[in-house]
């Protein structure tokens, strides 16, 4: 029982680490407030009108190399939402998932 003890107190600041990736990573860009994922469609669509789906590219391209999830997955919705606006007009994406 004493080397159980042992062996988790050792281990807990890994798993403490596991967890709080898996938060980072996967749970909180799941949480994403739709609201401000509009604001910002609707703030690229003023600043930039029709290339408003690049420059959504190019901030999840810069999230990417930064190695940021939550802003990865804030780009990727933010990109996702631009693709569904534009489908609806009658614009094609082939080369974008």
């Amino acid at each position: 029982m004493g080397w159980f003890a042992i062996l988790v107190v050792c281990l807990s600041p890994i798993w403490g680490a596991v967890l709080i990736e898996l938060l980072q990573c996967y749970l909180r860009p799941v949480l994403l407030d739709r609201v401000a994922i509009q604001q910002e469609i609707e703030s690229l669509y003023v600043k930039y009108s029709d290339d408003a789906f690049s420059h959504a590219v190019e901030k999840e391209n810069r999230a990417i190399r930064d190695c940021d999830s939550y802003q990865i997955g804030y780009w990727r919705g933010v990109r996702k939402e631009i693709m569904r606006i534009e489908q609806a007009k009658g614009y094609t994406f082939k080369k974008v998932r």
